[in-house]
């Protein structure tokens, strides 16, 4: 068949109500829900559950990995047995705060849809689902398998993957479209390390609470401190001009600050609350240990900790404080590096050490190697030019990425879109959305690239 006749905006409909539906459940890990058959909490298993319901309707196989990931493909009898994975994940970071729309409505205003996850990345999974249903709808012939597979713990420790890995092992090519274009052709390391130690005696600290993630910058701080004269706090509230709100809290005072949220990966984009919090108790109580944290901290590049580094092809190391919690005299926190080939994870523990003393015990949550692709590779070069042919004036250079992608644990996959270089970075923002006017155009791209993929003598 000619595959340049397929009407596109047909599914249009369907994906966006399938979209809001998927926004509509609030996939953050829960602790509280874990059991054996909810690896990652209720609501991820019920969005696990919504798209393999669509999946049967739609008369796919689907696969359930432990409730840890899912496949689903067509019932085809394809020509080799190579398989393309198209990967992607349902979880997303937590709602934060500063939102001006509902957070788990998928609201739609102006053909723009609201919500936590729409650009990471719940719109990506319903574009790739529709190039399945395109593909089997149409009954494209393709000489390799298609597989679209979905992840459920991307934006903690990618501990999903490994159980799809261990059953089906690694595919021969991979795309996962979790970021922007162009191509991109390796990312820089990505570390998150707990911190756990003893706050100082000097310390007026009573209780503190941050964050909602280590790989977001934190939107809220919470600390508790002794009651001082609210006009003091006013006038550096008024100085700093920061968004600072007080209140009475047992014999103490609960100070809130605002920040704003963005990406880990992107530390220069947001305000990080944790860090004004920590400045304000600093400056204002003269206390000690909120004057190292944040002297340790406060610099996005690292500079407080003495891990600056930076290499020509993957930019500079970036930090970001994301977590904290402090209650009865105890220490937590947690911190997000995104670094380049010239410095390695065991070199920056080492000098956090260092900075925080022996009375901090620090361990890594999440530990990935900076990685490069060979952009030689048939199908590489065959999404290179799909592109070009595409979005002839788009950026065509391959791009080193400082966000994690499933890149980090799947053998042979690269990220590859899904938003454009001129689309505002939304990605663990506040009013988090997505332009909904474009999706029959994504649909028909990845539909024609990964079918011509997916026809390749060889991958």
């Amino acid at each position: 068949m000619n595959i340049n006749t397929i009407d596109y905006q047909a599914y249009v409909d369907e994906m966006i109500d399938k979209l809001q539906s998927l926004v509509q459940i609030p996939s953050v890990l829960d602790p509280t829900t874990i059991t054996e058959k909810t690896p990652y909490g209720q609501s991820i298993a019920d969005a696990l559950a919504l798209v393999s319901q669509w999946a049967v309707e739609d008369c796919f196989q689907i696969r359930n990995y432990q409730g840890h990931a899912i496949k689903i493909e067509s019932e085809y009898k394809n020509q080799s047995n190579q398989r393309i994975d198209l990967i992607a994940h349902l979880d997303v970071v937590g709602k934060g705060s500063n939102w001006t729309y509902p957070a788990f409505e998928g609201l739609i205003e102006e053909n723009t849809m609201y919500g936590r996850g729409t650009v990471d990345m719940k719109r990506a999974v319903i574009v790739l689902y529709f190039v399945l249903r395109v593909i089997q709808d149409y009954q494209i012939p393709l000489k390799h398998r298609l597989c679209l597979i979905l992840g459920t713990d991307e934006e903690t420790n990618m501990e999903d993957l490994p159980y799809y890995l261990e059953e089906e092992g690694a595919p021969d090519f991979a795309v996962t479209p979790d970021g922007s274009f162009p191509l991109g052709i390796g990312e820089k390391g990505a570390t998150t390390w707990l911190m756990q130690g003893e706050l100082d005696d000097a310390s007026v600290i009573q209780q503190m609470i941050g964050g909602e993630g280590a790989n977001s910058v934190p939107s809220q701080c919470k600390v508790i401190v002794p009651i001082i004269d609210y006009a003091i706090i006013q006038r550096y509230r008024d100085e700093k001009n920061w968004n600072i709100e007080m209140a009475p809290l047992n014999e103490g005072l609960q100070i809130t600050v605002k920040g704003k949220s963005t990406h880990a990966s992107t530390p220069e984009l947001g305000e990080n609350a944790i860090v004004r919090a920590l400045t304000l108790v600093s400056d204002i109580y003269n206390d000690p240990f909120a004057q190292n944290m944040a002297a340790f901290f406060s610099d996005y590049y690292g500079k407080g900790l003495n891990i600056e580094s930076e290499s020509s092809e993957m930019g500079p190391l970036t930090s970001n404080l994301g977590t904290i919690l402090i209650h009865d005299g105890q220490v937590q926190l947690e911190l997000d590096c995104r670094f380049p080939q010239t410095i390695t994870s065991d070199e920056i523990t080492t000098q956090l050490q260092e900075k925080l003393g022996k009375n901090f015990q620090i361990s890594r949550l999440f530990d990935t190697p900076a990685i490069l692709y060979d952009v030689n590779a048939p199908a590489v070069q065959m999404i290179q030019e799909k592109f070009k042919e595409k979005y002839p004036s788009h950026s065509q250079t391959p791009e080193l990425k400082g966000g994690v992608t499933y890149s980090k644990v799947v053998p042979n996959c690269v990220a590859f879109g899904m938003a454009f270089e001129n689309e505002p970075m939304l990605a663990h923002q506040a009013d988090e959305s997505v332009d909904l006017s474009n999706l029959a155009d994504l649909l028909a791209f990845y539909t024609e690239t990964l079918v011509t993929v997916a026809n390749l003598p060889l991958l």
